[in-house]
């Protein structure tokens, strides 16, 4: 199963482009470059629903997209890369408290960090910010085509080491390459969405 009739909505830069309705959203927030627009077109089976670049940083506005009219996937710019200027580095925080802390439509997270590394200490930090929403967060662990069957349970493991205070977490190791749970995370999407 993959997510159909998905549509963009807009680009927001701030609380003010917001739509304004009740309509849940479940947003995907991760580093820089660790595979959100690969993520989100592999679930809407769409190359071009996100814009893949491999320029760190692509994102920058908090992007939109509607699903059957049922409700929102929301791609936030990546963390974790200073390019821009101190000035743009504060609208960019600032951007994503605002809608983490504020936005009531949101349902859920989806946390996505890279499988071939350790969490960083950013990857740390932005769960403890959303931990603090008691919202649902959904750890998806990206590029998992590059890693083992071993290798895999061991970083599964390294992620419930360093969250264990949250209890049970729910995790994906996905590829966008080759596919690998995408389906089991879409059905688990669409059903936390949908009720």
């Amino acid at each position: 199963m993959q997510l159909s009739n998905v549509t963009f909505v807009l680009s927001a830069p701030n609380k003010k482009s917001w739509p304004i309705d009740d309509i849940g959203e479940i947003c995907f927030l991760g580093k820089s470059n660790v595979g959100k627009s690969s993520l989100l077109n592999a679930i809407t089976n769409n190359k071009k629903m996100a814009r893949v670049s491999s320029t760190l940083g692509c994102t920058k506005l908090i992007n939109f997209f509607d699903v059957d009219n049922a409700y929102r996937l929301v791609d936030a710019p990546g963390y974790g890369y200073h390019k821009n200027s101190m000035e743009a580095d504060k609208l960019f925080s600032k951007m994503m408290k605002e809608y983490i802390n504020d936005r009531e439509n949101v349902k859920a997270f989806v946390l996505l960090v890279d499988s071939r590394h350790k969490l960083s200490q950013d990857d740390i930090d932005c769960f403890n910010m959303l931990i603090e929403t008691n919202k649902e967060i959904i750890i998806v662990a990206t590029k998992a085509d590059k890693l083992n069957q071993k290798m895999k349970s061991e970083y599964k493991k390294n992620i419930v080491d360093v969250f264990k205070e949250c209890g049970d977490l729910k995790i994906f190791l996905t590829s966008s390459e080759n596919k690998s749970n995408i389906e089991e995370l879409v059905n688990y999407i669409d059903l936390l969405m949908r009720n």
